[in-house]
């Protein structure tokens, strides 16, 4: 047997093994594979045949498995009152691939299966867990797979030549884009796990508040002080670590030198505040952003990366481009005019 048929037969046992595992083990091969995303993402230049890459094959065969399990589960699953709406959106797109596409079969099938995975990891996803019963489980399943991103990022830090790219006016800025196809893979799995980690904070503080209390729910059994001491600890630990993580992914969004990075960070702490009603950290965050973009690098950092957008506030430019904000086009030209002059008209 040559080395392709190799590759098929233990293709075979892996697609055969995903699949037994899926439908036995759900929950905890969806877990994986979403802590696994990290790494699997660093593969995207390695090609087994053409251009199917590792990313294509596991997108593959968890749309494949996962479609097949809510088949097996239909009367279960898709009793859900919007299932029908999400049937027909598919059924629609999968129609609408054939007039919009004029490209190869397989460029269609690819574009639709993209769409589908969507709609399976959705339908999956709330229908294998509970919000309120596996909460400290599925936010623990984003912390970790965000927490190799970080350690990634980290070691592209403590390199000799780290893997760049640029941003800024004049390309000035310098990001990590580490082995990755971009440098948006940091910045987007350093915001996940901000909005994971906080709630997780939460989450440990009320516990630890119980633990420590006279009468804490953990005292009750068998008044074992040395079981409820050494929780406490962990939580601590726990606690500690998240912190430094949220941290270390805060200097991440910031080192991303990204307008949309740099946005969602502040509005995530915000929001987070407003929503636990405490007002004065809420306000700190405010002071934070206006102090962030009053002060050097800071300051200058600030100016070069959203220039453009100042230009055009201040009427100084007359012309969005595809990397400034609110940037729409219609493929003719018209409308990056167009929308310049409704935005000075609703600031005006």
């Amino acid at each position: 047997m040559d080395c392709v048929g190799y590759l098929i037969v233990l293709l075979c046992i892996v697609v055969i093994g995903f699949t037994v595992l899926f439908f036995k083990y759900p929950r905890w091969v969806i877990a994986g594979l979403i802590i696994a995303k990290p790494i699997i993402d660093t593969t995207f230049a390695y090609y087994f045949y053409s251009n199917i890459n590792l990313l294509k094959i596991v997108g593959f065969l968890f749309v494949v498995a996962g479609t097949g399990y809510i088949i097996r589960n239909r009367l279960r699953i898709l009793q859900c009152p919007v299932s029908p709406l999400w049937l027909l959106f598919l059924a629609l797109n999968f129609i609408s691939i054939f007039f919009i596409f004029d490209k190869p079969f397989i460029d269609k099938a690819e574009y639709f299966i993209r769409i589908l995975l969507g709609f399976v990891t959705l339908i999956l996803f709330f229908n294998l867990f509970d919000f309120e019963r596996d909460k400290e489980f599925v936010l623990s399943i984003f912390v970790i797979s965000s927490t190799l991103c970080i350690l990634i990022w980290l070691n592209e830090v403590f390199l000799r030549i780290p893997r760049t790219s640029v941003a800024g006016i004049s390309d000035e800025l310098t990001r990590i884009k580490g082995p990755y196809l971009s440098f948006s893979n940091f910045l987007f799995y350093s915001l996940q796990l901000i909005i994971c980690a906080l709630p997780l904070l939460n989450i440990l503080h009320k516990k630890r508040l119980e633990l420590d209390a006279p009468g804490g729910i953990e005292q009750k059994d068998k008044g074992n002080v040395m079981i409820v001491k050494n929780k406490s600890i962990w939580f601590s630990i726990a606690y500690i670590l998240l912190t430094v993580l949220i941290i270390i992914s805060t200097i991440i969004v910031y080192k991303s030198y990204t307008k949309a990075g740099w946005i969602a960070l502040p509005l995530i702490l915000f929001l987070w505040f407003i929503l636990r009603r405490k007002l004065i950290p809420a306000l700190l965050v405010i002071a934070g952003v206006i102090l962030f973009i009053s002060i050097n690098p800071f300051r200058s950092e600030t100016g070069s990366l959203f220039r453009k957008e100042v230009e055009i506030i201040i009427l100084r430019s007359d012309r969005w481009e595809p990397d400034t904000l609110l940037w729409a086009d219609t493929g003719d030209g018209r409308e990056e005019w167009e929308s310049s002059d409704r935005f000075r008209s609703s600031i005006s």
